[in-house]
Parts: C-alpha cells; sequence; structure tokens
C-alpha cells in the first residue's frame, strides 16, 4: 500500500553510463519501479472495489425510498378523497378539493 505522503510517481534516478554493474543496477531499478506500479495498481483497485459497493447499497436504499414514497402518495390521495366525499370538517371544503386536486397533479 502507498502511505498519504507518498506521489505514486517513481523517482528519477539517473542510469550509470557505463560500469560493471550497470545492468544488474538497471534491473533492480525497473524491477522496484514495476513493484511500486503493482501496489499502486491493487490499491486502486481495492478503493474501486469499495466505491462501487457502497453505490451498489445505496442504489437498495433509494429503490426502497422510492417505494415509500409511493406507498405515501397513495395513502395521501385516498385521505384527501375521503376529506372531500365525507365532509372537510375543519377544513373548507374549497381547501380540501384544492389540495386534492394538487396531489392530482403530483401523481
Amino acid at each position: 500500500m502507498l502511505s498519504v505522503h507518498e506521489s505514486g510517481a517513481a523517482p528519477w534516478e539517473p542510469l550509470p553510463i557505463r560500469g560493471a554493474g550497470a545492468e544488474r543496477w538497471a534491473a533492480h531499478y525497473y524491477r522496484a519501479l514495476h513493484a511500486r506500479a503493482l501496489q499502486r495498481e491493487q490499491h486502486w483497485k481495492a478503493k474501486a472495489l469499495a466505491y462501487e459497493e457502497t453505490i451498489a447499497a445505496l442504489w437498495v436504499v433509494i429503490g426502497a425510498y422510492g417505494q415509500q414514497v409511493e406507498a405515501l402518495k397513495g395513502r395521501l390521495v385516498f385521505r384527501f378523497t375521503e376529506i372531500t366525499e365525507v365532509g372537510c370538517g375543519f377544513i373548507s371544503c374549497s381547501v380540501g378539493t384544492q389540495l386534492l386536486r394538487h396531489e392530482r397533479e403530483i401523481v
């Protein structure tokens, strides 16, 4: 895993121009470079998987809330219909009728 302070980019190091250990040094350098790249890839894949799981869970919650809203809309229309048919009681009939008309436009 990468630390918070690590940039993710490999530090630039010049290759030795000549010498007995130049090829060995280059092999170790590029092997380490590749290992760091694999660590970064694993880190970002794990984060992406966690985000995908969170998004899937949120879609389930949104679906449940949508069903609740639809059920509550139906109950609201039923209550307003009941008020206008039986009598308005404490609410004037014009207000109940306006609320019912508005609710039918929403549904």
